[in-house]
């Protein structure tokens, strides 16, 4: 039996990015076919400097990676931060395109779940 993770930055059509493991599963048509596990949501952020000062400032992780824009920072934290629920079911269809993570997000994400 195959254990490794498949780790994958993964596109919704509502247009969020996230970084995941995720699982294809088999079973009826009518029912979800993927399995997100511990997904944590990307977003691009700007680092022009301090944040803490700002009052609604949540310490999260801040990744680098080699951008065109050396301001450009990716930002990652739990997907859908109202539940504890480290497995979503998801229909195929949701998704736009899964791509490989870059290594410095990868390694952030690791980090993160750990």
């Amino acid at each position: 039996m195959d254990t490794k993770k498949e780790i994958k930055c993964v596109l919704l059509k509502n247009h969020y990015w996230l970084i995941t493991e995720i699982e294809e599963l088999f079973g009826q048509i009518d029912q979800p076919n993927c399995r997100l596990i511990r997904p944590y949501q990307i977003d691009i952020v700007y680092d022009y400097g301090k944040k803490e000062d700002e009052p609604n400032w949540i310490e999260r992780p801040l990744v680098s990676t080699k951008s065109s824009e050396p301001d450009k920072k990716y930002e990652i934290y739990p997907w859908k931060e109202f539940t504890d629920d480290d497995n979503i079911l998801l229909f195929s269809d949701y998704i736009v395109t899964i791509v490989e993570p870059k290594p410095e997000l990868l390694e952030a994400y690791l980090q993160s779940v750990e």
